[in-house]
């Protein structure tokens, strides 16, 4: 979510031809500055034809919109074609994320003391997802570890998915749980993610 100066951007297109078609497309610019680096960049840019696109996303859920849109280039599709998937893209995608400890949302202030405790006594793990841009709660927690693998199975029981990231930080028994699964229930690429 680092910002990259306007500079490093007006570097990074001049490298390309003018007669290029560019799309530059960047995490959500409610959690980065990257999208208002780009727009200032643009300013010195004006010789180029460039399409900036804010992903309203983070994360591995950028990064699989990244994989459909590498795709759609290597078979072809037109500027006009790749700017109507990355509009469906931010419509379609959907990330659920679980965090095994509250420590990180005491720390930034999101939850206090009395929540923390309360979640640690009945062992709950928050769920979080990306919408319009911004993470926000789920509408729903996992109550124990154990209960991790079906609740994500049963989120997804009526999914029909073109691509799965399924991605872990840190020590994770359930992620090859997950993995084996999903490969026996859905017939798409699956890839898997650490992101230590």
């Amino acid at each position: 979510t680092s910002q990259s100066s306007p500079k490093i951007i007006v570097d990074a297109v001049k490298k390309l031809d003018k007669n290029d078609d560019i799309i530059i497309f960047t995490i959500s610019k409610k959690l980065s500055g990257q999208y208002n680096s780009v727009r200032l960049a643009m300013n010195l840019l004006k010789d180029y034809n460039i399409t900036l696109i804010d992903s309203e996303s983070i994360t591995v859920e950028y990064g699989s919109m990244v994989i459909e849109i590498i795709r759609a280039i290597k078979n072809g599709k037109s500027k006009e074609e790749i700017i109507n998937l990355i509009e469906d893209l931010k419509k379609r995608k959907r990330a659920i994320g679980i965090l095994k400890s509250l420590d990180y949302l005491k720390k930034g202030g999101r939850i206090g003391k009395a929540k923390m405790l309360l979640g640690k006594l009945f062992g709950v793990k928050p769920v979080l997802t990306v919408k319009d841009g911004v993470i926000v709660p789920y509408g729903k927690n996992v109550k124990g570890e154990k209960n991790i693998v079906p609740f994500i199975m049963n989120e997804m029981k009526d999914a029909n998915p073109e691509l799965i990231l399924l991605t872990h930080k840190g020590e994770c028994k359930e992620f090859e749980e997950l993995n084996k699964l999903m490969k026996g229930k859905f017939n798409c690429d699956i890839y898997k993610v650490d992101i230590n």
